[in-house]
C-alpha cells in the first residue's frame, strides 16, 4: 500500500537559531541572485556579439540591436547588488542577534533593522508596538 506525502509544513522538533533562520532566507535568495549574474553575463556576450557582427558586416541596425541587451545587464546588475546588500543585512543582523542576551535586546535590534531597511519612510518604526 503507498503512502501520499503529506501536504502540510514538518513540524519543528527543536529551538531554530537566527543562523538557522537567516541562513534558510539566504539559501531562498541564493538561486535569485545567480539569476541576475548570470542574466549579466549573457546579456553582455550577446549584446557584443551582435555590436561586433553588426561592425563588420557593415550593417548598423545589427550593431544597434547588440545594444539592447548590453542595456540589459545594467538593470540585472542592480537587481543582483540589491540582493547582495540585503544578504550582507542579514547576516549583520545575525551577528547582533546573536550578541543579545534577552528578548527585549532582540526585540531593539529587530525594530532598528526594521526601521533601517524595511519600514517606508514616515512610517512606523518598530516591529512590536510601543506599551504605556
Amino acid at each position: 500500500m503507498e503512502t501520499k506525502p503529506s501536504t502540510e509544513p514538518a513540524k519543528s522538533t527543536g529551538k531554530r537559531t537566527p543562523k538557522d533562520v537567516i541562513d534558510g532566507a539566504l539559501k531562498e535568495t541564493a538561486g535569485w541572485e545567480w539569476i541576475c549574474w548570470y542574466g549579466c553575463i549573457a546579456s553582455g556576450i550577446v549584446g557584443l556579439a551582435a555590436v561586433v557582427v553588426g561592425f563588420c558586416r557593415g550593417d548598423a541596425w545589427v550593431g544597434l540591436t547588440g545594444a539592447i541587451p548590453g542595456a540589459g545587464v545594467f538593470g540585472l546588475m542592480r537587481y543582483a547588488a540589491a540582493i547582495r546588500k540585503e544578504n550582507i543585512s542579514l547576516r549583520l543582523m545575525e551577528l547582533a542577534l546573536n550578541n543579545t542576551k534577552t528578548a527585549e535586546d532582540a526585540t531593539r535590534v529587530l525594530s532598528q533593522v526594521y526601521s533601517s531597511h524595511f519600514a517606508p519612510k514616515g512610517g512606523k518604526d518598530h516591529v512590536v508596538p510601543k506599551t504605556g
